[in-house]
C-alpha cells in the first residue's frame, strides 16, 4: 500500500510546483520525512527501513516553497529613539515578484499587538506593511518583521531593529493637566510647569484658539502672550546630549504682532522659533549637552514684538536623550552646559527686526 500513498503525495507536490524533477521530488520526500519511533522493541533505522515515515503535509509545503522566488524584507522605524508613550511606526519593505500576503512584527519573538498579520500594500515588486504602536516600554526592543511568503515568493525576515524607548523627561508636555473643559486659564496650578508673565493653558476653540487648528497632541496647548511670558519646568537629568522638540503656532485671532519662542536650558537659549502662521509647525533644537547630572531648568519664553498683543501656542514638548557629538559653550548661568557645533545657534535678539515698540 505504500506505493499509491507515495504516488499521491508526489502528485500533490507536482500540482503546487510542476517544475520539480523526479530527483527533487525524491529529495523533498526524504528530507521532510518524520523520524522512525524508538523504543518499540524492533526499532527501524534509516539503514534498514529508509529515510523515515513520509510526511505528506511537510512534503507539499516544501515543494511549494521550492517554487517560490527569493524575497528580501527590510525594516525601518519612524522614531528611534522614541519617548515613552509616543507612537512609533515600523515599516517593512518586501521585495520579490509582486509579493502578496502578510508581515508579522515581533518584539523579541512576541508579536506586537495588532501587528501579527499586517497585509502588504502597494504595487509592483516592492510592497510595504506598517505597524504603529505606542505600547513599547522604556528600554531597548529587538523588532523583527517577518514576511510569510505566498505561492510565488518565499518567506523572509528583516534584520533586527534595536528600538530604544526613553522615559518621558518632561511631565505634561502636552499641557493636558489641569483639564480646563474647553476654557483657558492664566498660570494654572497643578500643571508641572511654572507659569509667569502672560502664559497659561487653553483648550481648543476658546477665545484664544478659535482661529487655530485643534491641538496637535490632546485637546489643550500652552500659550505665551506678549514679551516676558514663560513656562518652565525643573527636572533631574542625567549627564549627556539632548534635544528638545515642540510644536508651535501663531495665534489666529486678535493677533497684533508676532511671537518668537525661545527654548532655554538653565538660562541659555538653545533654539528660537517664530512660527510662520496659525498652523502648528514642528521644531527640534540642535543637540545640547548636560555635562553634570542633577537639577536643570527647561523653559519656553515669549520674546516677540511688532505690536501690542501677540501670542504663540506651544504643544507636544519633548526632551530626548541623543547620541550627537557636542562642543562646550561657556555660560554664565551654568558652566556645565554645552551645545552642538553641528547646527549654528542664532541667539540674537530679533525684537528690533520685528519692529518692537
Amino acid at each position: 500500500m505504500a506505493t499509491p500513498h507515495v504516488a499521491g503525495i508526489a502528485s500533490l507536490m507536482l500540482s503546487v510546483n510542476p517544475s520539480l524533477t523526479p530527483a527533487q521530488v525524491l529529495a523533498i520526500i526524504q528530507t521532510t520525512a518524520r523520524a522512525f519511533p524508538t523504543g518499540t522493541g524492533r526499532d527501524c533505522t534509516t539503514a534498514l527501513c529508509g529515510a523515515g515515515i513520509i510526511n505528506a503535509a511537510a512534503a507539499v509545503l516544501a515543494a511549494a516553497s521550492a517554487a517560490a522566488g527569493p524575497t528580501t524584507t527590510t525594516l525601518t522605524s519612524s522614531a528611534n529613539p522614541a519617548a515613552s508613550g509616543a507612537s512609533v511606526a515600523f515599516t517593512a519593505t518586501v521585495t520579490g515578484t509582486t509579493p502578496s500576503g502578510t508581515v508579522n512584527f515581533a518584539d523579541g519573538g512576541t508579536s506586537l499587538a495588532g501587528c501579527a498579520a499586517v497585509a502588504l500594500t502597494g504595487s509592483g515588486n516592492t510592497r510595504t506593511a506598517t505597524c504603529s504602536t505606542s505600547a513599547l516600554t522604556v528600554g531597548s526592543h529587538s523588532i523583527v518583521a517577518s514576511y510569510g511568503g505566498d505561492a510565488g515568493n518565499a518567506a523572509s525576515s528583516s534584520a533586527p531593529v534595536a528600538q530604544v524607548v526613553n522615559a518621558k523627561m518632561l511631565a505634561n508636555g502636552g499641557f493636558e493637566t489641569p483639564a480646563l473643559a474647553g476654557t483657558y486659564r492664566y498660570a494654572p496650578t497643578g500643571a508641572s510647569w511654572v507659569f509667569s508673565g502672560g502664559s497659561g493653558i487653553t483648550g481648543n476653540a476658546t477665545g484664544f484658539t478659535s482661529g487655530n487648528p485643534a491641538a496637535p497632541e490632546g485637546v489643550q496647548v500652552g500659550f505665551l502672550q506678549n514679551g516676558n511670558s514663560q513656562v518652565a519646568q525643573t527636572i533631574n537629568l542625567a549627564a549627556g546630549p539632548y534635544t528638545l522638540s515642540l510644536q508651535a503656532a501663531q495665534r489666529g485671532n486678535h493677533q497684533r504682532g508676532s511671537q518668537l519662542v525661545l527654548v532655554q536650558v538653565d538660562g541659555v537659549t538653545v533654539g528660537q522659533y517664530q512660527p510662520p502662521n496659525t498652523s502648528y509647525t514642528s521644531y527640534t533644537t540642535p543637540a545640547f549637552t548636560i555635562a553634570s547630572a542633577g537639577t536643570h531648568t527647561i523653559a519656553l519664553l515669549g520674546a516677540g514684538g511688532g505690536g501690542t498683543d501677540f501670542t504663540a501656542f506651544v504643544d507636544n514638548v519633548r526632551l530626548t536623550m541623543t547620541g550627537s557629538a557636542t562642543t562646550t559653550l561657556t555660560s554664565l548661568a551654568n558652566p556645565s552646559f554645552a551645545v552642538s557645533s553641528s547646527a549654528p545657534l542664532d541667539t540674537g535678539d530679533r525684537r528690533s527686526a520685528l519692529g518692537n515698540d
